[in-house]
């Protein structure tokens, strides 16, 4: 029988290893932030007349808070993901945002 034997790496090759990962780890984290940031100071291109114009309660479908602040679908979805505008609630797996909802967040990215 032929017996395999297997070599222990290195110490400073597991160091260096680690150090790339954490660097690359860094490196990503740092991405995110910058691509959050520039999330927030994104402006949107809308009147706030048009949010208040209508029942502030009403809860609206993404579809339409997609019209209203002149965003795509996907841009809603990474902003959920973001924490940057969540739903008031969810009607089974759909998000829903409540008009007044909308206004804070249009006044917030004004400031």
């Amino acid at each position: 029988m032929t017996e395999v034997i297997r070599k222990r790496p290195s110490t400073n090759f597991v160091y260096q290893l680690m150090g790339e990962f954490a660097d690359m780890v860094a490196h990503k984290v740092v991405e995110a932030i910058k691509e959050t940031e520039d999330l927030l100071t994104q402006t949107i291109p809308i009147e706030a007349s048009i949010v208040e114009q209508e029942n502030p309660n009403e809860l609206l479908t993404i579809k339409e808070v997609c019209e209203i602040l002149k965003v795509s679908r996907s841009t809603i979805y990474d902003w959920i993901d973001k924490e940057i505008l969540l739903p008031d609630t969810n009607i089974g797996r759909s998000p829903r945002y409540k008009r007044c909802s909308l206004n804070e967040f249009i006044n917030y990215k004004k400031d």
